[in-house]
C-alpha cells in the first residue's frame, strides 16, 4: 500500500517531539533549573509545543488503523502479538541493560541520571522481578506507550464500529465533548482549586486515536485545502501554546519545589490542528519528487524504530551534548545532540530492519 505522505511527515515530527520530552532537565525541563530568561523561555516553550508527541503517533495509528476494514482476526492474529513480542523483547533488552549499566557505572550520562547510585549494582536482577515489572510495566517507563497501545489494539475493532456508523452532527457533538472535557474539565481544578465531579470515562490516548480518524476521514480535504482555514488553524494553535504557556506559568509554578507544569489542557485540540495543518498543506502540494517522497518515507518508517532505541543513543552520543553547553549553552546544545541522534538513529534503524526477525518488528 503506497504510504501517505502528511502521515510520515507527522511521524516524524511526532518522534521529534518524544526524543526532546525525554531529555528531561537537559533540555524539556531545563526552565525548572535554570537562572536563565532566555533557558526558561526557550525550554518552557518547546515543553507546551512538544507535549503534542504522543498524540500525533496516536493519531497517525487512529487515521490508518481505524479507516480499513480489516477481519477482527487479523487485530488478535497479526497485530497484537507483534506489540507483544516486541514489547516482551524490548523490555529485556532494556532490563539488562539497566542492570549492566548501574552496576558497572555507564559513564557520563548515567551517572548523571543517577548521581551517587550509579555503579553501586542496586538492580537486583531475576526472573521474579522481572517479570513483576514487566507485568506492571515499570521495566521502561516510556514503553507505557506500548502497553496502552495493546489496550488500544483489544478494543480496535469495536472502536471501529462506532467511528464508522457516527453521523456528521454526531462528530460536531464529539468535537463540543472534546472541547469541555479535555479542556474546561483541566481548568477547573488548578482555577477553583477542586476536583471536578464528573469522571472522563473516555482514555485520552483512546480519544486522540478517534481524532486521527477524524481529521483524516471527516474533514472534507476541500476545507482543509483552502489558504484561509489553514491560516485559521495556524492562529488557533499559536494561541493554544501561548495559554499553556501562560497557565504554566501562572499555576504550574514551574520553578523550584513541587512544580506542576500544566502543559497539557490543550494538548489534543493542538495536536489536532497541526494534524490537520500538515494535511491541508500536503494537500495543496502539487508536486514532490519521487526522492524527496521516498526519503520522507524511509524517514517515517524508522520512527518506531527510533522510539525504541532513541536512549540508547542519547546515552552513547552524550559526549555531544556535554561539550557544547559550555560554548552554546543549554537549549541549543540539546537541539543539536538530538538531531545528531536522530541523524544516526535513522541509518542504525534501516539496518536494524534488514535482520530477519527484528526487522518484522520494527
Amino acid at each position: 500500500m503506497k504510504k501517505i505522505l502528511h502521515l510520515e511527515i507527522i511521524r516524524i515530527l511526532a518522534i521529534l517531539c518524544i526524543m526532546f520530552i525525554h531529555t528531561g532537565f537537559w533540555g524539556h525541563d531545563a526552565y525548572s533549573c535554570t537562572d536563565s530568561h532566555i533557558t526558561f523561555i526557550v525550554s518552557l516553550l518547546l515543553a507546551c509545543v512538544s507535549a503534542i508527541g504522543v498524540d500525533l503517533f496516536w493519531m497517525v495509528s487512529g487515521s490508518l488503523l481505524l479507516g480499513i476494514d480489516e477481519d477482527i482476526s487479523v487485530v488478535y492474529k497479526k497485530r497484537l502479538p507483534r506489540i507483544l513480542i516486541v514489547l516482551a523483547v524490548f523490555s529485556v533488552i532494556r532490563y539488562f541493560y539497566d542492570f549492566f549499566m548501574e552496576d558497572y557505572g555507564g559513564g557520563v550520562y548515567w551517572s548523571r541520571v543517577y548521581g551517587d547510585n550509579a555503579g553501586t549494582g542496586l538492580l537486583h536482577i531475576g526472573l521474579g522481578d522481572f517479570a513483576k515489572k514487566f507485568l506492571s510495566g515499570n521495566v521502561y517507563l516510556p514503553y507505557w506507550f506500548l502497553y496502552y497501545y495493546i489496550g488500544i489494539l483489544l478494543l480496535l475493532p469495536f472502536i471501529r464500529k462506532v467511528v464508522k456508523g457516527m453521523s456528521t452532527i454526531e462528530w460536531k457533538y464529539f468535537a463540543v465533548f472534546e472541547v469541555c472535557f479535555l479542556v474546561i474539565v483541566k481548568l477547573f481544578e488548578p482555577v477553583i482549586h477542586t476536583r471536578f465531579g464528573v469522571p472522563f470515562f473516555i482514555p485520552e490516548a483512546v480519544n486522540a486515536f478517534v481524532l486521527g480518524y477524524a481529521a483524516e476521514k471527516v474533514v472534507p480535504a476541500e476545507w482543509i485545502k483552502k489558504r484561509k482555514n489553514l491560516v485559521l488553524l495556524f492562529l488557533v494553535s499559536v494561541v493554544f501554546v501561548a495559554v499553556e504557556y501562560t497557565f504554566s506559568v501562572k499555576l504550574g509554578n514551574p520553578i523550584g519545589e513541587g512544580r506542576n507544569v500544566f502543559t497539557d489542557m490543550f494538548i489534543q485540540p493542538l495536536a489536532f490542528c497541526v494534524v490537520l495543518i500538515i494535511r491541508g498543506i500536503s494537500l495543496n502540494l502539487k508536486m514532490c519528487s519521487e526522492r524527496l517522497y521516498k526519503v520522507i518515507c524511509v524517514v517515517g518508517s524508522c520512527t518506531f524504530g527510533l522510539y525504541l532505541i532513541e536512549e540508547y543513543l542519547r546515552d552513547i552520543l552524550f559526549f555531544i551534548y556535554d561539550a557544547l553547553v559550555p560554548m552554546v549553552t543549554v537549549m541549543p546544545a540539546c537541539i543539536i545532540w538530538l538531531l545528531c541522534c536522530f541523524i544516526v538513529g535513522v541509518p542504525v534503524v534501516c539496518a536494524l530492519k534488514k535482520l530477519p526477525l527484528i526487522g518484522k518488528l520494527i
